[in-house]
């Protein structure tokens, strides 16, 4: 009993010590009516904003600029942004031009249309003329936040460039011309042209942009001479200025001289012209085409060689798109007519499956014929021979079969003949 009694009391008395507790003011768990203390943090010192008069600011040594594509829009003073000015080699505005920002892409510029879209931050822009290679140096711009668009020049400079003029010798319209423009020994800028044919009239320039700065050696020639004895000049590229080089071909004495005249009567000026000789039973041998044409439209071929004897056959070989060929004997100074052309239309017949091989005189065509049918020209008028073949493999054997006949060839008409093929046995 009196143990019941002491522990009753002892409870008791922790209760009331536990109320005691939770009551306190400075107890952890007592009721707050007033807000905690705030911490005080230190004041934020402001930084003045950096100047922005004429001095550009320039990026921080290793920061590369922002990239950003650029747009083209009207101006407008409201809008953040870059307004560009080109001005030209000549020292005006050019009517177009080509501006970058960044490595954004290349936008179309026109005094118009001068601003450019571009995000806040530092920029690189550029501009170039495509047409004369001129480029602007990278101009450094800082567009700001809620700021009037940022003006920026752009002026063009010429790039170096290599300019290779052809003279003709008096009384020459045009010439074929083997050239090449090397880099001179001693000097390594890179090769602009190798060994180059090309047709030239008096006056015609070839230009090289961007030319890298050295010294060049450009030389040409007639295509059917030696290169031993092409015309010479050196070429000393630097700073930016253009530099022009005049190449003077000799005169050429050609011995031989050919007029190609059309049906209305007039020069053919793109025929193909060459000589050729035969050695007596052999097939013949062409020499290198016209080199050149004179004013009056004569073609001019350089002459036979030496070692051709004389009294072998000599023949001129000639060739215009439209009209066909032509084979006649060569005079020197000579002329050749060419009339409307005509066609053949070859049917040929028997032997199916077999490898067929037509043949007309001075024009070859080999193939297979699927359809049993070969067209040729245009054909100057004339007669022709039409040779068939056909080839048909008969296990062991292997047997051919052969039909020919001549076709006479009229002007603006196509002629068809019918060859029959025996069947080989």
């Amino acid at each position: 009993m009196r143990h019941a009694l002491a522990l009753l009391a002892a409870v008791a008395v922790g209760f009331l010590l536990g109320a005691l507790w939770r009551g306190a003011p400075d107890s952890p768990r007592a009721d707050r009516t007033t807000p905690p203390p705030v911490r005080e943090e230190p004041a934020v010192r402001e930084v003045p904003a950096l100047d922005s008069g004429p001095e550009r600011e320039q990026p921080p040594d290793g920061a590369s600029p922002a990239t950003v594509t650029a747009q083209p829009a009207p101006p407008s003073a409201g809008t953040t942004g870059i307004i560009v000015d080109v001005v030209g080699v000549d020292g005006t505005a050019p009517e177009t031009a080509r501006v970058q920002v960044d490595k954004g892409q290349a936008v179309a510029w026109t005094p118009e249309s001068r601003l450019l879209f571009a995000a806040p931050g530092p920029h690189l822009v550029r501009a170039h003329t495509p047409w004369d290679g001129a480029r602007s140096p990278d101009e450094f711009v800082f567009v700001r936040t809620a700021a009037p668009p940022t003006p920026v020049t752009l002026r063009l400079l010429p790039r170096p460039s290599l300019h290779v003029r052809f003279v003709l010798p008096p009384g020459m319209a045009t010439a074929e011309v083997h050239f090449y423009v090397r880099p001179y020994h001693g000097d390594k800028p890179p090769t602009l042209d190798d060994w180059t044919d090309v047709a030239v009239q008096d006056g015609f320039e070839r230009v090289w942009r961007d030319a890298q700065p050295g010294r060049y050696l450009v030389a040409a020639n007639y295509s059917h001479r030696n290169y031993r004895s092409a015309v010479r000049e050196e070429a000393l590229v630097e700073g930016d200025a253009p530099v022009t080089v005049t190449l003077r071909l000799p005169p050429e004495e050609p011995t031989i001289a050919v007029h190609v005249l059309g049906p209305n009567g007039k020069p053919v000026t793109n025929a193909h012209v060459r000589a050729a000789w035969r050695e007596p039973g052999e097939a013949l041998r062409f020499g290198k085409p016209a080199f050149a044409r004179r004013d009056d439209g004569a073609y001019l071929l350089p002459p036979v060689p030496a070692k051709v004897p004389q009294d072998w056959p000599r023949v001129l070989e000639v060739q215009a798109p439209s009209y066909g060929r032509v084979l006649e004997e060569l005079v020197p100074d000579g002329t050749v007519q060419l009339y409307e052309p005509g066609w053949v239309e070859v049917r040929i017949s028997g032997a199916e499956g077999a490898h067929i091989v037509t043949e007309l005189s001075i024009f070859r065509r080999d193939g297979r014929a699927s359809d049993g049918r070969q067209g040729f020209g245009p054909l100057q008028p004339g007669r022709y021979t039409v040779r068939a073949s056909a080839v048909v493999r008969k296990q062991p054997r292997v047997l051919r079969s052969f039909a020919r006949t001549d076709v006479d060839v009229v002007s603006g008409e196509t002629t068809r003949v019918v060859l029959q093929l025996p069947d080989p046995r």
